[in-house]
């Protein structure tokens, strides 16, 4: 097998401000034991970099922890044209109806046609759990879909944000909550939120499927995560419907931040895998069979691991063909 050579991947290395919101000053004690430069010497002198990060909680941040940026499109763009080069082929706009497995081959049975190979590779993001059960496995978790909505800094703001600005996770929730993320182009994203979509392709407010929903609205995973997290989740709405509430907790990170400095960007779907139990799915999942392999749940950050994923995946395939 081939991959894009981890030389040549469009990276950028950028500093991750830990911003307290309402946390108590050991957690941020912990992260930045986690740091490059134990001693904070170095971070404190970063952290100067960013006089509007951290808002009223600046005084406890002592620090920053280094992370990584790429650009995903120019990637997978690369390993398209491996493919390419090899002749492989690339189908696209088909549904795959069913999987049947035999001992020597494995066919895909879709809208386009039958295809037909050694192995299958289920990397189906927010129906991946819908095509194990084609596969004749069954999923640990079901996908409910969430639409994570974000704003942009316009261009002449840009330099109220010159780091990535996170704040400290609520280890009882599962979502991070809004932040800054200063993108490989110099952009500067500002969210999410968190809000059900009502398709599992829910990228705008109106779309909506049935079926979709039923079967979320119906699922108990979903609905002891609901009577959980309900006053959470009304929050998150509400910061869906109110571009002032959603400005509000962004300014908790940075102050300078004013409505008019944002513009709406696209959204996005996150394919969270929640158990029956209500409990979300927080690391990466995997089921198989000899020639299936399904990747049941690849939670954030599934893009800038992707190369590790797909090495993980390879070394499952290499232990049935050898």
């Amino acid at each position: 097998a081939e991959v894009v050579p981890r030389a040549a991947l469009p990276l950028i290395r950028a500093a991750a401000s830990p911003a307290a919101t309402g946390s108590k000053p050991q957690s941020i004690e912990d992260l930045l034991r986690q740091s490059q430069e134990p001693d904070g010497s170095g971070d404190r002198q970063r952290a100067n970099d960013q006089p509007t990060g951290a808002g009223r909680f600046a005084p406890q941040v002592k620090g920053y922890t280094n992370r990584g940026e790429w650009n995903s499109e120019p990637i997978a763009s690369a390993a398209l044209g491996l493919l390419d080069v090899k002749a492989r082929l690339k189908i696209t706009g088909a549904k795959v109806n069913a999987i049947q497995e035999s001992a020597q081959t494995v066919t895909a049975v879709t809208t386009t046609g039958d295809y037909t190979g050694d192995y299958l590779i289920n990397c189906a993001g927010l129906h991946a759990d819908r095509v194990t059960r084609l596969a004749g496995q069954a999923p640990a978790a079901q996908i409910v879909p969430f639409r994570g909505e974000y704003f942009e800094l316009k261009p002449e703001a840009n330099h109220l944000c010159r780091s990535l600005i996170y704040p400290v996770p609520d280890p009882k929730f599962p979502f991070l909550g809004v932040h800054f993320t200063l993108m490989i182009d110099g952009r500067v994203e500002c969210g999410p939120n968190a809000v059900l979509a009502f398709a599992r392709e829910g990228y705008r407010l109106t779309d909506f499927n049935a079926g979709d929903l039923w079967e979320t609205l119906s699922y108990p995973g979903f609905r002891k995560l609901a009577g959980k997290y309900w006053r959470t989740g009304l929050g998150e709405m509400w910061r869906s419907a109110s571009k002032r509430a959603f400005v509000k907790a962004l300014q908790r990170l940075v102050p300078a931040i004013r409505a008019e400095h944002l513009e709406a960007a696209p959204a996005g779907i996150r394919a969270q895998a929640l158990q029956p139990d209500g409990a979300m799915m927080d690391d990466f999942a995997f089921t198989e069979s000899r020639r299936v392999v399904n990747v049941v749940n690849a939670p954030s950050p599934a893009a800038t691991a992707s190369l590790a994923v797909g090495e993980t995946i390879v070394a499952k395939l290499s232990a049935h063909f050898g």
